[in-house]
């Protein structure tokens, strides 16, 4: 019985552990496509701003102009590739703080009720030839730089989108004296980014619904499993409570027996009393009945074992041999 109890305590105890990994299991898938499915949201909402704010989208083309002229001079070899990405840093960061300004603007106007910041980052810049092409800066071989928007680290933020910016620019240089129009194209690509503050909270608040059904589902399990434990624990002491009284006063009762036993053994072999008939018969009796009460105490002993080791034994009863019996008993009385 102690083996079977502390099997099932282990098998429930492991089985609520099972259940506890799986809505562990459960809720982290859950909360990752809740996490997707607001980054997706996010990035929808505010994938076009910077296209269609007339704001924005005069700043980007003031450096993109000068950014041109920088190219001119690139091409004319007036200045290096690092000196061309110097200067293209220079402008946006003369005009990054107005831009941030104008972009949180049109935030509100989407209505961004949490702290989002926008980042523009260069990832390359190539001059196309029928020839040969002229990478000026590829985000392979070097980290990426911010063109415009908050300062955050790559890590930190979660893609929007890349935009590509094809051009063909056409100006005039003096070569050998002689001025003469010059024509390259640009492929100017970069990668919008978006830092959200706090999003881990933000998702976690749309999941407080299925958090707190699944704290009180686990609670409920295991204030269940719980209380049937501690009443099988309690019923197992009852059992074993009662099992020990009823061996031991068992035990006190079979020895006055069988004290009472070799009494009626010693009357029996005495002659006097073998001499008299109602002597006898009350020494038979006596004995009768204490035999009786001896096979009672061991029924009783037997049963207390527990109800699935009782063993009913059937056997014929002569009536009329039964019943003289009993008569006999009241016959003294």
């Amino acid at each position: 019985m102690h083996k079977k109890i502390r099997l099932l305590i282990i098998i429930s105890v492991l089985g609520l552990l099972a259940l506890s990994l799986i809505q562990g299991y459960l809720i982290n898938n859950t909360y990752k496509l809740e996490k997707s499915a607001f980054i997706s949201e996010t990035r929808k909402s505010i994938s076009r701003i910077d296209d269609l704010s007339p704001s924005l989208d005069r700043m980007n083309d003031v450096w993109q102009a000068h950014f041109l002229k920088t190219i001119e001079g690139y091409y004319t070899k007036k200045i290096t590739k690092s000196e061309v990405l110097v200067k293209l840093k220079t402008i946006t960061d003369s005009i990054n703080n107005v831009y941030v300004k104008n972009y949180d603007k049109e935030l509100l106007k989407e209505n961004i009720d949490f702290n989002l910041k926008f980042q523009k980052r260069v990832k390359t810049i190539i001059l196309l030839d029928s020839i040969q092409n002229d990478t000026i800066y590829h985000s392979n071989l070097k980290l990426s730089f911010r063109l415009l928007g908050s300062n955050f680290s790559v890590d930190e933020g979660h893609k929007i989108s890349n935009s590509l910016w094809l051009t063909d620019h056409k100006f005039h240089r003096n070569f050998e004296g002689k001025e003469e129009a010059v024509t390259f194209n640009l492929q100017f690509e970069t990668e919008d980014r978006m830092n959200i503050d706090g999003w881990e909270h933000i998702v976690l608040r749309r999941m407080t619904s299925l958090l707190l059904i699944s704290i009180l589902i686990f609670l409920l399990v295991f204030g269940l499993l719980y209380y049937s434990i501690k009443n099988l624990i309690t019923q197992k002491k009852i059992v074993d409570i009662k099992t020990d009284f009823v061996n031991n006063i068992t035990h006190e009762l079979k020895t006055p027996l069988s004290t009472l036993t070799l009494a009626t053994k010693i009357l029996k072999s005495d002659k006097e009393i073998a001499a008299s008939e109602s002597a006898k018969n009350i020494v038979n009796t006596v004995e009768r009945q204490n035999i009786r009460l001896q096979k009672l105490i061991d029924q009783v002993l037997n049963n207390s074992l527990g109800y699935q080791e009782i063993y009913l034994k059937k056997e014929k009863l002569i009536t009329d041999e039964y019943l003289h019996t009993v008569i006999n008993d009241f016959e003294i009385s």
